[in-house]
């Protein structure tokens, strides 16, 4: 994903529309028509998928049998062939997938509706914007850690090179509840607080692997006092604002939508004669 700070808005809202831009002008000029004709085919987004799944595969592979490729001075992990996360090398695979997917989804909405082909429209759109959100939408997205306890409320949040960053509200821990298994272990962690914002307090509560939300934050307990007992008096959550979480929520709605439509058999206009459909 291409989380490097050049790619942030508005930069990545710009490409988008770029891309968008170079589809409509490729479509509408009478000579670029036989490249219109290809990329917006069923062929070419085959081999940009096909190619786009090889690149998860291959960089699994490295990951998998070349440690050292981890490496930041590794050539591999340079052009992105040992990482997800900001691999330039995957990012142009995702945007030639994106493109092939925006013409052939475009091209769907040239031909005569059909409902038989509704969950095929949906499913390419949800796609689409999963691919935006994932891919283009990831360098707007910001983690924090903060440090929450019973005294004081906290409104300073820190970046991953520890940078302090002042939130738009306050966070005070109320109390966390541990439930252990008989041999002593945590087996569940609640942690309660409430968050202060514009002289207004808000009631939460996150679990391990079940965050809070708060505006545009998903709040994650990532740790907690264990040296005091039951006596806990801090503990520590990270903070994700995902300005394109809505987008990824969206597309995931149109996809699940296209997928239950595909259960939905549909009969087809036949004659009783046992003759081909007709419209």
């Amino acid at each position: 994903m291409v989380t490097s700070q050049f790619f942030a808005f508005p930069v990545n809202v710009i490409f988008l529309f770029s891309l968008l831009f170079i589809l409509f002008i490729v479509k509408n000029i009478p000579l670029l028509h036989p490249i219109w004709e290809k990329i917006s085919s069923s062929k070419w987004l085959f081999y940009a998928l096909s190619l786009f799944l090889g690149t998860i595969f291959m960089i699994q592979m490295m990951r998998t049998f070349c440690p050292d490729s981890f490496s930041s001075q590794n050539i591999f992990f340079k052009i992105g062939l040992s990482r997800f996360l900001s691999s330039p090398f995957l990012a142009v695979i995702a945007t030639c997938l994106l493109f092939t997917l925006m013409a052939h989804h475009a091209k769907q909405w040239t031909l005569k509706f059909s409902w038989k082909q509704l969950h095929l429209r949906l499913f390419e759109l949800g796609a689409i914007l999963i691919i935006i959100s994932l891919f283009w939408g990831a360098a707007d997205q910001h983690q924090y850690t903060i440090i929450i306890n019973k005294e004081t409320a906290s409104d300073i949040a820190y970046t991953d090179t520890q940078h302090p960053v002042r939130l738009p509200f306050s966070i005070q821990l109320n109390q966390i509840h541990v439930t252990k298994y008989e041999s002593g272990n945590a087996k569940q962690v609640e942690a309660k607080f409430h968050i202060t914002q514009n002289d207004k307090i808000y009631q939460t509560q996150c679990h391990v692997n079940a965050p809070a939300h708060f505006h545009d934050y998903d709040l994650y307990l990532q740790s907690y006092d264990t040296k005091n007992g039951e006596k806990n008096h801090y503990c520590v959550l990270m903070l994700v604002k995902d300005p394109w979480k809505k987008t990824t929520t969206t597309g995931i709605i149109f996809m699940m939508i296209a997928a239950l439509m595909m259960m939905i058999p549909v009969k087809s206009n036949v004659t009783k004669e046992g003759g081909v459909p007709h419209d």
